[in-house]
C-alpha cells in the first residue's frame, strides 16, 4: 500500500511525463498497472517468479495494458536500459543484494522508490542509498513499515 501511495503521490505532483519505469519484483503488476494509469507510457518489470509473470500478464490483459507492461523472471542484471524512475518493493537484504543494479539503471536526476521497508531499517537504507549517489526526497510511514523516494545525484 505504501508504495502505491508513495508512486501516485509522486507521479500526481510531477510536471513530466514518465516514458518508461522499471519495476523490480513486479508481483502481480498492481504498481506498474497504477504508473500506467497514471500516465507512465511503458513498464518493463522483473521477479524471480514465473508464478508472478503469469499473473502480471494475466492482470495487464485484463486492464486492458497489453503492450505497455512487460516483465521476465530474473533479476535487475538482466535490463540494460537505464530509466528516470525506478520502483522495488522488497525487503532490505533484497534491495541491498541489488543495489549496484539499482545504482546502474537509475539515471542521473532519476527517481528510485523504495518500500518494503521496516521503520527501523530506513537509516541504514538511507546511508546505503546516499553513499551509492542517492539524496533521500521523501518517504512515507504506517504501522512500522516505509517507503522511501531517493533522486540520483
Amino acid at each position: 500500500v505504501l508504495a502505491l501511495e508513495i508512486l501516485e503521490k509522486f507521479l500526481l505532483g510531477s510536471n513530466k511525463i514518465y516514458e518508461r519505469m522499471l519495476d523490480i519484483g513486479v508481483g502481480s503488476g498492481i504498481l506498474s498497472i497504477a504508473a500506467c494509469r497514471l500516465g507512465v507510457k511503458e513498464v518493463m518489470g522483473v521477479d524471480i517468479e514465473q508464478k508472478s509473470i503469469e499473473e502480471l500478464e494475466k492482470n495487464t490483459r485484463i486492464n486492458g495494458l497489453d503492450g505497455r507492461i512487460k516483465a521476465e523472471v530474473g533479476n535487475p542484471s538482466l535490463l540494460k536500459d537505464s530509466v528516470s524512475l525506478i520502483i522495488c518493493n522488497m525487503i532490505l537484504c533484497e534491495l541491498f543484494s541489488i543495489r549496484y543494479d539499482l545504482k546502474r539503471l537509475t539515471n542521473e536526476g532519476g527517481v528510485l522508490i523504495c518500500s518494503g521497508i521496516l521503520a527501523g531499517q530506513e537509516h541504514e537504507l538511507r546511508t546505503e542509498f546516499f553513499q551509492l549517489g542517492f539524496n533521500f526526497c521523501n518517504k512515507l510511514e504506517r504501522e512500522n513499515w516505509c517507503a522511501i523516494q531517493f533522486k540520483k545525484i
